[in-house]
C-alpha cells in the first residue's frame, strides 16, 4: 500500500532538453461534414494532418525520419468544451518546435473525443554502409473508441490517498526501540 507522484512537467522538460529537433512542420485541420452518433452522443468529425522531419541524436549519431500523421477525431461538446491542452496538461517542453507540434495535435478539436483514429507513417534513409535489412518505412495505427460514457457525481474521498499508504520514495521510518536489532548480549 504505497503511492508515488510523477512530475509530468519535469518529464516534458527533459524530453524538450534532449537532442530532438523538429523541422519542416506543416499542419492542417478541417471539420468534416459526416457526423456520427457514438456512445449515445452526437459527434462532430475532425481531421488533423501533420508532416515534419524529426532528428534524434543518439550520442553523436543523428537519426532522421520523416513523419506523416493523420488524426481523425469524432468529438462531442455534450460534456462542455474540454479545455485546450487538457490531454497535454498544458505542458511545455522548452523545445519550441516540439511544443508547436504537440499544440497542433491537442488544441484543434473542441469537446471530448469519443473516437480517435491516429495513423503515423515514418520513413528514413538507410545509412549508406548498413548491412541491416529492414524496411525504410513503417506505419502505425492506433484507434480509441468510447463505447459507454456518463456523467456522475464523484465522492471527494475517491481522490484522496488513504492515510495508511506511504510514498514509495520515502525511506523506511525509524524503528521503535522494541524493533531495533542489537548484537549486545542479553542483560543478566
Amino acid at each position: 500500500q504505497w503511492f508515488t507522484e510523477i512530475n509530468t512537467a519535469g518529464i516534458a522538460t527533459a524530453l524538450g532538453a534532449s537532442n530532438i529537433r523538429i523541422e519542416n512542420l506543416k499542419t492542417n485541420s478541417e471539420v468534416l461534414t459526416d457526423k456520427k452518433r457514438i456512445a449515445g452522443f452526437d459527434a462532430e468529425h475532425y481531421k488533423i494532418t501533420l508532416s515534419y522531419d524529426i532528428t534524434v541524436t543518439m550520442k553523436t549519431i543523428p537519426i532522421k525520419q520523416h513523419v506523416d500523421t493523420e488524426i481523425e477525431t469524432w468529438s462531442t461538446t455534450a460534456f462542455g468544451d474540454v479545455p485546450k491542452n487538457l490531454f497535454a496538461s498544458g505542458m511545455r517542453t522548452g523545445n519550441a518546435e516540439l511544443d508547436r507540434m504537440l499544440e497542433s495535435e491537442t488544441s484543434k478539436v473542441p469537446g471530448f473525443p469519443l473516437r480517435q483514429l491516429v495513423t503515423t507513417r515514418t520513413t528514413y534513409d538507410k545509412p549508406a554502409r548498413t548491412k541491416i535489412e529492414r524496411p525504410s518505412s513503417r506505419t502505425m495505427t492506433r484507434e480509441t473508441w468510447v463505447t459507454k460514457i456518463q456523467e456522475m457525481n464523484a465522492e471527494p474521498s475517491q481522490f484522496t490517498i488513504p492515510v495508511t499508504y506511504r510514498r514509495a520514495d520515502q525511506p523506511d521510518l525509524p524503528k521503535s526501540q522494541q524493533q531495533t536489532l542489537t548484537f549486545d548480549p542479553p542483560a543478566k
